[in-house]
């Protein structure tokens, strides 16, 4: 019934004819579209792949032990370990006449994830491509006795009878070993993939996945939730170039949770007591003395770049006194990237948020925005503590 439905699906919303055998897995589209998205939009602002697109605009990606059929429009190697798997995937590629776009590769060696030297070699991509992303969904469980224990523990019936070959389902190790090794072998990787993302199935993986970062030293990744009916799933996404991603969890409840997995947040707020044009007015007259770059105003918004530490006291005295602020980069290159967003919460209130959107020392984003935070509250009379919860009344 579910793989009628699939397909189906598939050729109403997507305009694909696929095929699926019966005895592979086959989950609900909606999770899948959701994980697909995610690659594209991990914020309401700005979309992952058009902030990664390459020098000539291309988007590349490439797909490990999943279906293709989804991505029409980048260039996507698909990966799989299962003959069988690889046939089916080239019949559904070859029909919806996706060839240019797609390749599949047989990854032949199940001790590697991530087989770029093998792309390579075989002339699949060359030596200097880069890849805009990869995305995977892993094997959840270790063992036929860990599935089986799952679907005991369960209280109701399963709502479909599970089915899928030895590869999807089952990994030494389980979940958790597979994206260990995804993240170690990302690190040989870091500059030829831009971002590296995976499914998670299991909450606790979670945290080890997070632990894992922390050993390594990468700091810029971030974690959604994709809940779809009685089933949770996450995306955990990692890079380590300089763009950041900024946790966007509208659900309270949600984000509270995943608090414990995320990064360290690269998103700080306050509220102005003052409507939104009077707000970004002051704010951007405050960026200009502090000789920010702006790269636009657009509506509620200011993007730019710092490219000196033009907050500090040294900086404000040598200004004070005329001297030249000297640099330790080259001026091409900016210290950091942030935007500003200004979002009414009435007429005479203003919330105003501050994200951290390329760089890659915190400490200096978070000590500009410490500055323009006390900066801006002074210029609005706020005192700490009153009905602003952190501000008070001002002009």
């Amino acid at each position: 019934m579910r793989r009628a439905l699939t397909k189906c699906l598939f050729k109403k919303d997507f305009g694909l004819d696929v095929d699926i055998p019966e005895n592979t897995l086959c989950p609900p589209i909606p999770n899948r579209y959701f994980d697909c998205s995610t690659v594209y939009c991990y914020n309401n602002d700005g979309y992952l792949l058009s902030e990664c697109q390459l020098d000539d605009g291309t988007v590349r990606g490439i797909d490990i032990i999943k279906d293709p059929n989804y991505w029409k429009e980048p260039n996507l190697w698909h990966i799989d370990i299962d003959p069988n798997s690889i046939e089916s995937a080239q019949n559904n590629i070859e029909k919806n006449s996706l060839q240019s776009r797609i390749k599949i590769f047989h990854n032949t060696n199940s001790s590697c994830i991530l087989p770029l030297d093998e792309l390579e070699n075989q002339g699949y991509i060359s030596q200097d491509s880069q890849i805009t992303f990869s995305m995977c969904n892993p094997p959840f469980f270790k063992s036929i006795e860990e599935i089986q224990t799952g679907m005991d523990a369960k209280l109701d019936e399963p709502s479909a009878v599970c089915t899928g070959t030895h590869s999807e389902m089952i990994t030494d190790g389980g979940e958790v070993a597979f994206v260990t090794r995804m993240v170690q072998e990302s690190i040989l990787w870091k500059h030829k993939i831009i971002w590296f993302t995976t499914m998670i199935g299991k909450r606790d993986t979670l945290a080890k996945v997070r632990q894992e970062m922390a050993v390594n030293n990468i700091d810029n990744y971030t974690v959604t939730e994709f809940n779809q009916g009685h089933t949770k799933r996450w995306g955990f996404a990692w890079s380590f170039g300089d763009k950041r991603v900024a946790d966007n969890t509208d659900d309270l409840t949600t984000a509270k949770k995943l608090r414990q997995v995320q990064a360290p947040k690269i998103q700080f707020s306050t509220q102005l007591p003052a409507d939104v044009t009077k707000s970004k007015t002051e704010m951007q007259g405050m960026l200009n003395d502090l000789d920010a770059a702006i790269i636009s105003l657009n509506g509620n918004q200011i993007a730019g770049s710092m490219y000196s530490n033009t907050w500090s006291r040294k900086a404000r005295r040598q200004k004070a006194q005329n001297v030249k602020i000297e640099t330790t980069k080259a001026e091409t290159e900016a210290l950091f990237d942030f935007k500003l967003t200004f979002d009414r919460i009435d007429d005479e209130k203003t919330k105003v948020t501050a994200t951290w959107t390329k760089g890659k020392d915190r400490s200096i984003f978070e000590s500009f925005w410490n500055h323009i935070k006390k900066r801006i509250e002074q210029v609005f009379g706020i005192v700490h503590g009153d009905k602003f919860g952190q501000a008070s009344s001002g002009k």
